[in-house]
């Protein structure tokens, strides 16, 4: 019996010991296939390690932080250590630490007890963990076509000074924390011989150049107390085409004259002839029209300065583009083109255009005896009136309330939030339901695939993770808040899809990724902090006690 346990103890070691000469068969994640890295955790007493990812190119490093006592080292892609596990933390392979972690870096910044110091990509120590925090110099580096930064100089703080340090630990220079770097001598800008015109009190002058390009015109400016007054004269003949008398005088988009006086606004063509009497109290010109206020009631006129239509709507332009002109009338909205004709009825209590999120043409969320539907910019009814809600998810931020708010998105819109008797749902892009009513609330998540839900039920509110096309929740809705922490970029394009969930029932916390694939049970803690340190192993911060690391197959320190 003894004879047979030393043969299958020592056939194990073989084994292990073989597995750890070949390299591991990986996914496109980096996580290992098969049960050799389970055999290789429990050989060497591992807590966690992360799945791989390439570090280094010429030669290539595939490289894994793996965790033991509380301690993180690296592991090649063969299950060699490069290092034993002596770091608290190695910022240098974390993409998501910041942006000066970008693309390929030839030696690794590590952290032993606050100090940090610097290894190189193959292990050995270069600088000795003795400073507050040290840095790439990315402004004194630049990666080559591969992407490799062939690092030669750092940044390093000890106490109240900044370190400059060569790659053997050597100090090049140093300055006071707050001190300007000086390298060579700085010039004196010279200084430019420049004064203001004086304009003599009561005296005209004329510009040099004719306003906006109309051949023959030139303005004319005149102060007076301190008052400053426009007109306009014939170049040539020195006829007054406008007198000396004006507020302001302009030649717009339509090449019309606009004129000011007395806090009141006319039109004039570019001959001078004044089409629209200086009487307005309001005027704004649009792509192919202008919008005249008189006494709070609003007109539209041409750009010929002809009528289009009377002073008859009581709202500005809410949306306008060439032929397309959202206004309300009698305290309803509808909509008129350019010259006047009815495009949608005036019969709505409310228009909301949505012209973003790659929509050919404006899309129409309508509101009739306080319901909404969708019509387009004909009128013609997409989606009946019977939501109390109704919102596309591109107009919403992610991780945001439902609401239009003044969030804009270049992205295509996916789908639909609405809300139908007091519950929330999401309808498809072709306005079918994806998700029922059921829900007391929603909230938009980082992924475009997921959002939140609420299930109340008496003065509890319970939230969930739902996989929106599958109509399945992948979190159940048991928790009274859900956080999200988002993943990290690995190498240039090649994004983590990480982005983990911290979930809170009363004092339990619990962690899910965006699968649904739960990664820490719920424990009796009060709050934590996510950080995905490297490629699939979770960093746990706690309010006391050490931190936790969990990796991508759910181990994890106690």
């Amino acid at each position: 019996m003894l004879h047979r346990l030393l043969l299958l103890t020592t056939c194990l070691h073989l084994f292990l010991a073989t597995i750890a000469q070949k390299p591991f068969k990986t996914n496109h994640k980096g996580e290992v296939i098969g049960n050799q890295m389970k055999l290789l955790i429990k050989q060497r007493g591992y807590q966690a390690v992360s799945a791989f990812d390439t570090v280094w190119k010429s030669p290539n490093l595939v490289y894994a932080i793996y965790v033991k006592n509380n301690k993180l080292g690296i592991l090649d892609i063969t299950g060699k250590e490069i290092t034993p596990a002596k770091y608290d933390d190695i910022p240098g392979m974390n993409r998501s630490h910041g942006s000066t972690i970008g693309g390929f870096h030839n030696n690794f910044v590590v952290r032993i007890n606050k100090n940090e110091g610097l290894i190189s990509n193959k292990g050995k120590e270069l600088v000795p963990a003795l400073y507050e925090t040290l840095d790439y110099n990315i402004r004194s580096e630049r990666a080559n076509r591969a992407g490799l930064y062939p690092d030669s100089l750092y940044e390093a703080r000890l106490g109240d000074e900044l370190l400059y340090l060569d790659v053997k630990g050597q100090v090049l220079w140093r300055r006071e924390i707050g001190e300007e770097m000086k390298i060579g001598d700085v010039m004196d800008m010279p200084k430019e011989d420049y004064s203001p015109p004086v304009i003599d009190e009561g005296r005209d002058w004329e510009s040099y150049q004719a306003p906006t390009g109309i051949p023959g015109h030139k303005l004319v400016v005149r102060t007076e107390a301190y008052k400053t007054v426009y007109g306009v004269i014939d170049e040539n003949t020195r006829r007054e085409i406008f007198p000396t008398e004006y507020q302001r005088i302009q030649v717009d988009q339509f090449g019309n004259y606009q004129l000011t006086k007395n806090n009141r606004y006319g039109l004039a063509d570019k001959n001078g002839v004044i089409k629209v009497p200086v009487e307005l109290t309001g005027l704004y010109n649009y792509p192919s029209v202008y919008q005249a206020t008189r006494e709070n009631k609003y007109a539209l006129y041409s750009r010929r300065l002809e009528p289009v239509t009377g002073f008859v709507f009581d709202h500005y332009i809410n949306y306008a583009d060439n032929n397309f002109l959202v206004l309300r009338k009698d305290g309803k909205w509808g909509a008129v083109d350019s010259a006047g004709r009815e495009k949608i009825p005036f019969i709505y209590d409310d228009l909301h255009l949505t012209t973003d999120c790659h929509y050919a043409r404006p899309f129409i969320t309508a509101t009739l005896n306080k319901k909404k539907g969708f019509i387009d910019i004909n009128g013609k009814q997409l989606l009946p009136f019977e939501y109390d809600e109704l919102i596309p998810e591109c107009r919403v931020e992610s991780e945001g309330r439902l609401t239009h708010g003044h969030f804009y998105s270049n992205a295509a819109n996916k789908y639909y939030f609405f809300k139908k008797d007091g519950r929330y749902g999401i309808l498809g892009k072709d306005f079918k339901v994806l998700v029922p009513p059921v829900y007391h609330n929603m909230e938009k998540s980082m992924h475009d695939e997921l959002a939140y839900v609420r299930v109340d039920s008496g003065t509890q509110r319970r939230w969930g993770l739902l996989h929106i096309r599958t109509n399945k929740l992948i979190v159940p809705v048991a928790y009274d808040r859900i956080l999200y922490h988002r993943g990290g970029y690995f190498h240039y394009d090649k994004y983590f899809s990480g982005g983990y969930y911290s979930l809170r029932s009363v004092s339990k916390v619990a962690i899910y990724d965006q699968d649904g694939k739960q990664w820490m049970s719920s424990r009796d803690i009060p709050d934590i902090l996510v950080r995905d340190i490297y490629n699939g192993l979770l960093h746990v911060t706690t309010p006391d006690g050490p931190p936790l690391y969990i990796d991508y197959n759910g181990n994890g320190s106690k």
